[in-house]
């Protein structure tokens, strides 16, 4: 059984724009942490080890977005550096293109990769009947 879990989340954002002519850059950058705590309690069946802990997750952003045509066709070129305590750094670029048709019409398409973030990995899982679940470290001869 999962208990509730504590999360602090902390994430700040600074935009530098310069100038209003076309293929001038609008720079979006920024960064977040997020700590979070869990607890939990195994049964005569299932358990994780160790039953607590305290995870980081961390990451910078840096995005611009470009006018190609003036009040009609912009990119946003970005990418995300983000750190996970199961996983390590992934890098998570994105492009967007946005069109605005007209005043009440706009379309947009996205290509993005994004980082998996895991909570527990099953290598913690544990079967209390002699089966474990996911990775075992092999004992030294």
């Amino acid at each position: 059984m999962m208990l509730p879990q504590f999360r602090v989340k902390a994430e700040t954002t600074e935009n530098l724009s310069v100038g209003a002519a076309c293929f001038v850059p609008d720079l979006v950058w920024g960064g977040d942490f997020r700590d979070t705590v869990d607890r939990t309690v195994g049964s005569l069946n299932i358990s994780f080890n160790p039953i607590g802990r305290s995870t980081q997750l961390y990451g910078a952003f840096l995005q611009d977005e470009v006018t190609l045509i003036p009040d009609h066709l912009k990119i946003t070129l970005g990418s995300k550096l983000e750190h996970n305590y199961f996983s390590g750094f992934a890098v998570q670029p994105n492009v967007r293109l946005l069109w605005e048709i007209g005043p009440k019409y706009t379309v947009w398409s996205a290509i993005s990769i994004a980082g998996r973030l895991l909570a527990r990995p099953r290598s913690m899982f544990k079967d209390c009947h002699g089966i474990c679940c996911g990775s075992q470290e092999k004992p030294a001869v």
